[in-house]
């Protein structure tokens, strides 16, 4: 029987830091800081082990319940109180925590072991009778939405009834919270038929039950897919000593960062709600005060600093010890009970991406990472599009705005303004762009948070899970615009008198925390500033792969070097030819003309204009490679495929139109992607391929006079077959000697083979013979090994996905047990019979920085991306450079030890 519970308290722990797997980050977290002796109320963590064996076998794993009952007896020696009904009652919190942080998304229940015999007693005592009545209240919600599944919207319209009925009056307040409890006691039996339990034990046990089945829930289901999270984990259960920020006057909940999560500053940010319990900030149910002295969050809540100031500075030097100890930005939230400072959980914070990239230089400049440290802390999935992503134009008129609030999570969106969630939803699934508006917006509407634009709410602040969520898929966020008026029907907005219906176009600026009534110019793209072109300056420095991009036209190349891409990893000549209506119209005068001479003619034009079109990109490219593929399209592509371009080319032809449109159906194919393209149209139509390979050589030429040193290389497309291959490339070779002949400057081109086809992944040795590099097609690899289009496949891939028939989108990410398995063997054949063939992978758009590090542990020398992939690919390059080398000094280190 394995061990299922590991207690801690100020100053010791059976855990630490390390056993995340088995206590969760908070468990795990919470056992540290209790090493370091810092003031966190007793408790006991269930291991993800006994989540798992409850989830595999539908009950508590044996011997769980006397290690709780043992627990228990070391919290009640540790607190001098005692659970259930003693004359000391001592109450606990249940808290999940996965072994991956998942913000908002799993459960807690505050205040177990709060029965009515302990209020009873509580009252005899002399509480506050309002203190008493919150804490059951807050019970008997949190149990009743998690043990119950009662929603949490039917209780607080219920509660806001009660309040309607008994009118505001300070001197009632404590009657108020007893009308609620009485009222939510009779909502909880019409809806769950059955009550609360009055019961420590039950309370308890039915909480841990809950939790533990919560890791199955539909939104936590949806959330570990979209952020890659080993569903079979499960979740750890945290039982920690009840502290009360609702006690009195001196008391408090709040949440803090170590630094600033926006914009990376060194001084710590937080904000608190005074006589609230825990829960109140993280669900946004209120604007909060800001913990550091500064502009109001929120009116007639000063800064802590301000009320408690020597809690603030209690608070704020704990933030720089967890920081120093734990090496990382930590987001702290904390309980301060009638003036004394309570510590509930620390975790790394989700920071926005100018904030990581400024943390983690600013760490090392500090002394506390080291430089390869640094590159692991900034997500090249995350941050960097958070970096170059979507911002107002700086010229944008900003007259028109609507309110300004909390800049929760920054960048840009516009969208048609919706305030109810299901709306929001309908509109989105349609296309349109939709920003939600609402009082406070359910983390746990995964769905609707991914499908809309942007979030504004009228509570809450920067530390609500709301925000965090918003910055962990960036998404712009607004919150606590609290002059903000939302219409009961949906049907729109008032604000300072002005009414906006739902519908009118808006734009939000998270960063600024703006919202505008009107559509406002957005820009994307580059903006390397000085921190991220240092940071990207240390990424390079363990970078072993070179990152290219994926360039048709000058303008896509210009925005990939100015990202600081190596060079051009792949050039489409046919999208070049294919570009222009000239262009278009000399290549049908070469497969349509029946006159050989007019045919040469057109070869020639074209010729003219594929050189003028490489020189300018071999130019630009200023020394650095250009690999240009060879013409990889369906012949029926560059043919007339209306009325007005078949009456344009029979005029151009000088052929009668009937005869035009003989001459094109011959061409046409009923499977044109396995038709007469890439390899076999070279074959069938050599001149063609001749006319490129002049054109790149003639082009070369022209720089080498202007002094520039050029870098090229020739691919051939679709091959299947070492022969097809060795044809090709004796043409390319023949026709690149003829016209190389009498160069003043040496001009060297290779010439490699891109795989796109499974097969030739399999004959990789033989194509290695007569290549000088070999190219993967991540895309075309996927496409033809899993038989679908990366076009259709939004299809059905959403439901392969929720049936678990496929453990990601194939298209996303590298398939290892298929695609990725067909390049490793690929690969390894190749490099059996060149040690040194080089090697390339052809990433795209997609295929992600998920399976960079599967390329370096190939030893891949290239990869070739979309120009906006280029930053992140670089940094993801390097991380896997590090991670790799890492982990091969580990193994070097075992053998010698072995």
């Amino acid at each position: 029987m394995g061990r299922y519970v590991y207690h801690f308290e100020p100053g010791a722990a059976e855990g630490r830091a390390q056993m995340r797997d088995l206590l969760g980050v908070k468990g795990a977290n919470l056992a540290e800081m209790a090493r370091m002796g810092l003031n966190i109320p007793p408790g006991m963590t269930i291991t993800t082990e006994a989540c798992s064996h409850f989830l595999d076998h539908g009950e508590f794993p044996p011997g769980l319940r006397m290690e709780i009952e043992e627990g228990l007896g070391q919290l009640q020696s540790a607190t001098r109180r005692v659970w259930g009904d003693g004359a000391r009652p001592l109450l606990l919190s249940a808290r999940s925590g996965a072994a991956k942080s998942m913000p908002g998304m799993m459960e807690t229940v505050l205040n177990l072991g709060l029965t009515g015999s302990v209020m009873r007693r509580w009252m005899a005592e002399g509480e506050d009778p309002w203190f008493v009545h919150n804490c059951r209240r807050r019970l008997i919600q949190m149990y009743a939405r998690v043990v119950y599944g009662i929603d949490d919207g039917l209780m607080e319209a219920c509660c806001r009834r009660v309040g309607q009925e008994t009118g505001p009056s300070k001197d009632r307040a404590a009657a108020l919270e007893e009308a609620k409890v009485d009222a939510l006691h009779r909502l909880v039996l019409r809806e769950a038929k059955t009550t609360v339990p009055d019961d420590a034990d039950e309370q308890l046990w039915g909480a841990v039950e809950a939790i533990f089945r919560s890791w199955n829930a539909p939104r936590v289901r949806e959330h570990r897919r979209l952020h890659d999270i080993d569903a079979g984990g499960g979740t750890a259960v945290t039982l920690m000593t009840m502290v009360f920020g609702n006690r009195d006057d001196r008391s408090c909940s709040g949440i803090g960062f170590t630094r600033h999560p926006i914009t990376g500053s060194r001084r710590s940010y937080g904000e608190y709600l005074p006589r609230r319990q825990g829960d109140a900030v993280a669900e946004g149910r209120k604007t909060p005060g800001s913990v550091r002295r500064g502009p109001l969050l929120a009116p007639g809540i000063p800064s802590l600093e301000e009320s408690m100031p020597g809690v603030c500075a209690e608070l704020v030097e704990t933030f720089y010890r967890l920081e120093r100890h734990l090496r990382a930005v930590q987001e702290v939230e904390f309980t301060v009970e009638s003036g004394r400072l309570w510590l509930l959980q620390t975790r790394q914070a989700i920071c926005t991406g100018p904030a990581a990239v400024r943390i983690a230089l600013d760490m090392v400049d500090e002394g506390m990472l080291e430089d390869e440290e640094a590159l692991l802390r900034v997500d090249p999935s995350r941050h960097i599009p958070d970096l170059l992503g979507r911002r107002l134009d700086a010229d944008a008129d900003r007259s028109h705005l609507l309110v300004r609030a909390v800049g929760a999570s920054p960048g840009a969106a516009r969208g048609r303004l919706v305030t109810k969630t299901a709306e929001a939803v309908e509109r989105a699934r349609r296309g349109e762009s939709v920003v939600l508006l609402q009082s406070k917006t359910k983390v746990s509407d995964v769905d609707s948070l991914r499908l809309v634009q942007a979030i504004v709410t009228t509570e809450g602040g920067m530390t609500a899970h709301l925000a965090e969520v918003s910055r962990k898929l960036g998404l712009p966020c607004v919150c606590g615009a609290a002059e903000v008026e939302i219409a009961e029907d949906g049907s729109g907005i008032t604000i300072g008198g002005r009414f906006i219906p739902r519908g009118q176009m808006v734009t939000v600026d998270g960063t600024r925390g703006e919202v505008y009534a009107e559509r406002l110019p957005l820009v994307e793209g580059v903006k390397v500033d000085k921190r991220l072109e240092r940071f990207l300056e240390l990424a390079d420095r363990f970078r072993r792969m070179d990152v290219r991009v994926a360039a048709d036209e000058l303008d896509e190349m210009e925005e990939g070097l100015a990202q600081g891409a190596d060079g051009v990893g792949l050039c489409r000549s046919e999208v070049m030819i294919g570009g222009e209506e000239r262009r278009l119209m000399a290549m049908r005068r070469v497969l349509l003309s029946g006159d050989e001479d007019e045919q040469q003619e057109a070869l020639e034009e074209l010729l003219h204009l594929h050189r003028h079109d490489l020189a300018q990109i071999v130019r630009f490219a200023d020394g650095r490679p250009v690999t240009v593929r060879l013409m990889d399209a369906p012949l029926g592509d560059f043919l007339p495929g209306d009325d007005q371009a078949l009456e344009r080319t029979s005029a151009e032809l000088e052929v009668e139109l009937a005869e035009v449109e003989r001459r094109c159906r011959a061409f046409m194919e009923d499977e044109p992607g396995l038709g007469l393209r890439g390899v076999r149209m070279g074959l069938v139509y050599p001149e063609l391929y001749a006319m490129q390979v002049q054109a790149l050589v003639e082009a070369c030429r022209m720089v080498v006079d202007e002094g520039v040193v050029p870098t090229a290389e020739i691919l051939i497309p679709r091959v299947a077959s070492a022969r097809e291959a060795e044809e090709v490339a004796d043409l390319v070779e023949a026709t690149m000697a003829r016209h190389l002949h009498g160069a003043t400057s040496r001009i060297n081109i290779d010439v490699g083979v891109v795989v796109q086809l499974p097969r030739a992944a399999f004959r990789c040795a033989e194509i290695a013979r007569v290549a000088d590099f070999v190219i993967f097609d991540h895309a075309e690899l996927t496409r033809w090994s899993w038989g679908m289009a990366r076009e259709e496949a939004g299809r059905y891939l959403p439901m392969y996905l929720e049936r678990g028939l496929v453990d990601a989108d194939p298209f996303a990410t590298i398939d290892r047990r298929g695609v990725g398995e067909l390049i490793r063997r690929a690969i390894a054949d190749g490099r059996r019979i060149y040690r040194d063939l080089v090697v390339g992978v052809e990433v795209g758009d997609n295929g992600g920085t998920a399976a960079i590090h599967d390329y370096e542990a190939l030893e891949v020398d290239s990869l070739t991306v979309a120009p906006s992939q280029v930053v992140a690919t670089r940094l993801a390059a390097a991380q896997a450079y590090v991670v790799y080398e890492r982990a091969r000094r580990r193994r070097q280190r075992r053998g010698l030890e072995e």
